[in-house]
């Protein structure tokens, strides 16, 4: 063998090129979360309104314009050609305004202006009753620099409400609820929601902090506005919270419209204006007048208030009186649930969380006083509390090594009493675990979540999770019970800045899912043994797969349990649809059956 004399300069260039290499290699890696010398910051203002807000539009405009680089102002065609041209001279002539038919449904509108918004901009969004207070204003962009230092993307502020009575009297109150009212721009973004819109966050995710108390937006109504927005809801949604079928009202009142052609909320509330309505549709309201407990309930009563107030003469003798639900009733919990929420989280509980609560409490699963320990132990509350959120992201991996081959499975050693990862599931577990490092994976997906400390049947969210702390890596485990979360963030404490908690439905949560899964582990709904039935299971694990394939990629691997038993396990159906496709490998299928997507 010959040998060849490398002099010193040459060992030296060739280590520089070595940590080059290496440096770059690192800096691919690392989501540039933070932004350490922000010094171009771009704001844009955004809001929806129709030609009865103009002047509210106008009053918000006047008051933000001087402050952001340009505007963007969607409407439904209602306001007349000189209001727009009067608005656009209030900001300077840096307005964008776009038309966008209204479909009753408040979160299409807003996505129009965020069609219309430039990745990497900061958004702040109002619509014409909220006004942003002037302190703020001054202070946003040193706002929007302090949070890209921190990694941070979204920012919520607080409301102070103020109510003009029937009597022209003037109330302000201080609420607990803080609005995500100021974001940054990410690919991904969207509202959901027909009423109550939900911002969904962008590939990285959402970084969110509450802004401190002593900068504020007014949320100017009335007491008319607010009857009236209670029976826009219910005729839209059957709440503001999308009940629908479950409020009674709404299936009579878009039973009633439909059969007198009336298509949408602006022609129901164009008709109810003129007053003397039809009498089976004020007997309706009449009907509704002492409803109490649910929020949808709540909201239906507005609905009679908002007519009586317009009419007085036309309800003359007809009050309201609800008596207030019983401790304990699904009603009377319910509100303590919303409470809660408002109080802690500083927001109105979403639908599907809020009602898991009430019924985890009312079987007894959840005790009503720890409820609040729950919420505050969630990420939500901490991101919200924590005055900086930091998020710099370690190496994923050590280049050319460190896998979990059988002479160096660490994980294994780590967990040598739990029983997976002495049994035949834990050959597949560990396949998955090797191909996600080797194709330098960074998200992992599971679905249902670690339920005891010692799982006989797994602890995979405690594997996971030391796995991901080790690498670098980010693990989102999804159920529906909270009780289950509650254990697993217990189980899992020593690596909870590697994991985020999600209490959801799986199949939504996989729906509403925004960044690309490079693992993606099913092991939600528990499945028979035989001779049991499994098809409720195989069909709930195929509506997981199926909802999660548009946000799989070449290289993503699949791995779902419960593979081998004699009724075809979970995974049957699974199996057989990605067979189908012709786009997918299996390979191993025994305890857990293993996927990967064709190069």
């Amino acid at each position: 063998m010959a040998t060849v004399n490398v002099s010193e300069e040459e060992k030296k260039l060739v280590h520089e090129k070595v940590a080059k290499f290496r440096e770059e290699i690192i800096a691919s890696w690392r989501k540039p979360f933070q932004n350490p010398n922000p010094t171009n910051i771009k704001t844009v203002y955004c809001m929806t309104f129709y030609g009865e807000q103009v002047t509210q539009t106008a009053k918000c405009l006047h008051r933000v314009a001087p402050y952001v680089d340009r505007c963007v102002l969607v409407h439904d065609g209602t306001p007349k050609a000189s209001d727009i041209d009067k608005l656009y001279a209030i900001t300077g002539h840096k307005a964008e305004f776009i038309y966008s038919r209204w479909e009753d449904h408040f979160s299409k509108q807003r996505n129009v202006y965020l069609d219309h918004v430039e990745e990497g901009e900061w958004v702040i969004v109002s619509d014409p009753d909220e006004l942003f207070d002037e302190t703020f204003l001054k202070d946003m962009r040193a706002i929007f620099i302090d949070a890209e230092k921190e990694g941070i993307n979204s920012i919520l502020i607080n409301s102070h409400d103020i109510t003009t009575h029937q009597n022209g009297q003037t109330t302000k109150t201080v609420s607990p609820f803080f609005k995500q009212l100021m974001f940054k721009m990410e690919e991904g973004i969207r509202y959901i929601g027909r009423v109550h819109e939900t911002l969904l966050p962008g590939l990285p995710g959402w970084r969110i902090t509450n802004l401190d108390p002593r900068y504020y937006y007014e949320h100017h109504t009335t007491i008319l506005e607010e009857n009236e927005r209670g029976a826009r809801n219910i005729f839209i949604a059957g709440s503001s919270n999308d009940v629908r079928e479950r409020n009674p009202l709404y299936v009579q009142w878009r039973k009633w419209a439909k059969q007198h052609n009336i298509q949408d909320w602006p022609q129901m509330r164009a008709y109810i204006r003129v007053g003397h309505i039809e009498d089976d549709l004020k007997q309706l309201f009449i009907d509704h007048r002492n409803d109490s407990g649910w929020e949808y309930e709540d909201e239906s009563r507005k609905t009679f208030f908002w007519y009586k107030i317009l009419f007085p003469e036309e309800m003359k003798g007809w009050t309201s009186n609800p008596g207030p639900p019983s401790k304990d009733s699904p009603q009377e919990v319910r509100a303590y649930v919303e409470q809660q929420y408002l109080n802690l989280l500083g927001r109105k509980a979403d639908e599907k969380g809020a009602q898991l609560y009430v019924d985890s409490i009312i079987a007894g699963t959840v005790k009503r006083e720890n409820l609040p320990t729950i919420l505050m132990n969630s990420e939500e509350y901490q991101q919200k509390h924590t005055p900086t959120v930091k998020t710099k992201q370690k190496m994923p991996l050590k280049p050319f090594g460190d896998f979990i081959f059988y002479e160096q499975d660490w994980l294994q050693k780590l967990f040598k009493t739990l029983e997976f990862v002495g049994s035949v599931k834990y050959l597949t577990f560990k396949a998955a675990l090797n191909i996600f490092l080797q194709n330098n994976g960074q998200i992992i997906v599971e679905t249902g979540t670690q339920r005891l400390k010692d799982d006989p049947g797994g602890g995979s969210t405690s594997l996971l999770g030391a796995f991901c702390k080790k690498y670098g890596k980010k693990l989102f485990t999804v159920d529906n019970d909270p009780v289950h979360l509650t254990v697993s963030r217990e189980c899992t404490k020593k690596f909870k800045n590697s994991i985020t908690y999600v209490l959801m439905d799986s199949v939504e949560f996989l729906r509403g899912f925004d960044q690309k899964i490079d693992l993606l582990y099913l092991d939600s709904f528990d499945c028979p043994l035989p001779p049991e039935d499994a098809t409720e299971a195989q069909i709930h694990n195929l509506n997981e797969l199926k909802a999660a394939l548009p946000k799989l990629h070449k290289g993503s691997i699949i791995l779902i349990d419960d593979s081998n038993l004699e009724n075809g396990g979970k995974a049957r159906l699974s199996k057989k649809y990605l067979l189908e496709t012709g786009e997918w490998l299996c390979i191993l299928d025994h305890g857990q059956t293993l996927w990967m997507r064709r190069s």
